[in-house]
């Protein structure tokens, strides 16, 4: 063999083989590195759309947050409607319940004010037909006009007590109060009422407090107060029985104390003896009846000045009726007329 021949071949198939694994390494290089920054590129798409979606995933959550505090919000709101709305149910079932019952004691009061006027009505037609048909003998027709008279003064006095009632009741009624000595009142009413008392044979047992028992009121009321006080107690009482009227004070409140040995008063009676046109069953049978009223103007008149009644008794053994008014204690810096707040 040649051998120079033989190795000439081969001279060229070494740079041969460099170039094509050169080649080959710079193809697959480049290959590796053209995937390689596909994939990069895909990943940074892929990132860069998982950034915008997970801004978009933050702004929804963001809504959604709003949303639901604008849902909370509305849900408080409707809440505080439906409390609001309760409320103003409630109310207008309290004020439904007090319209029905103003009714019923409208109804209730009308009726008791036509039984009431009726009855000395029909005593004086009665008794003015008598007269005029004859029936009456010459000699008692004075009598029977006298019974009519005192029929005629029911009247005028149920008249009188239901118009003070009813000024007492007017919210909007003015009340010019002034310093009223309360003695002072409490005297006048025992000289105008002692000769009633005498004619039915009752005692009055006065006991008044030495220092000046003031207060801040209509004078016109206090002496009300006294006078259908004394006057229930003598009603009540029987001949030969007594009625205790005491005035005194103390640091705060004049006190009065109206207290008989007359009939007394049921304890099933008690809790309604202030009620208009109201009567214990045992007064309702008594021959001189009154108005029905003069408790009620009590209690109102007392309630106008802030002040209040009670009341004890005893069925057989008498009534007790003790009632405070706040007292006035610095007259000096008082000016007269002075508006009551009611």
């Amino acid at each position: 063999y040649n051998l120079p021949n033989f190795r000439s071949p081969l001279r060229f198939q070494q740079p041969i083989h460099v170039f094509t694994t050169s080649f080959t390494l710079l193809v697959t290089s480049w290959l590796t590195a053209y995937i390689i920054s596909a994939m990069v590129g895909k990943l940074r798409e892929r990132e860069r759309e998982l950034m915008e979606m997970n801004v978009a995933c933050e702004l929804k959550t963001r809504e959604l947050i709003e949303a639901n505090l604008a849902c909370e919000l509305k849900t408080k709101e409707l809440a505080e409607a439906n409390l609001s709305c309760e409320l103003k149910t409630k109310e207008l079932a309290e004020l439904n319940s007090k319209l029905e019952k103003i009714d019923r004691t409208r109804t209730q009061f009308i009726w008791a004010v036509t039984h009431e006027m009726r009855a000395p009505v029909s005593a004086i037609q009665s008794y003015m037909n008598l007269i005029l048909q004859g029936y009456i003998p010459p000699e008692k027709i004075y009598d029977v006009i006298q019974k009519a008279e005192r029929q005629a003064q029911r009247q005028l006095e149920l008249i009188n007590d239901l118009l003070q009632l009813a000024q007492l009741e007017d919210p909007n009624m003015e009340v010019n109060a002034e310093p009223v000595d309360t003695a002072k009142v409490l005297e006048e009413v025992v000289d105008t009422i002692n000769a009633i008392a005498e004619e039915k044979g009752v005692t009055l047992c006065i006991n008044i407090d030495n220092e000046p028992a003031i207060v801040n009121a209509n004078q016109e009321h206090i002496k009300s107060l006294w006078t259908n006080l004394i006057s229930n107690g003598i009603k009540y009482t029987n001949n030969g029985g007594c009625v205790k009227v005491e005035l005194k004070q103390d640091s705060n409140n004049v006190i009065g104390v109206v207290e008989d040995n007359g009939i007394g008063i049921p304890d099933t009676c008690l809790p309604y003896i202030f009620e208009q046109f109201y009567r214990a069953n045992n007064a309702k049978n008594m021959t001189r009846q009154g108005t029905g009223l003069g408790l009620s103007i009590v209690k109102r008149i007392l309630e106008t000045y802030g002040g209040d009644i009670k009341a004890e008794s005893k069925v057989g053994e008498g009534t007790k009726f003790t009632f405070v008014i706040p007292k006035l204690k610095d007259i000096s810096n008082y000016s007269n007329n002075k508006k009551v707040e009611r």
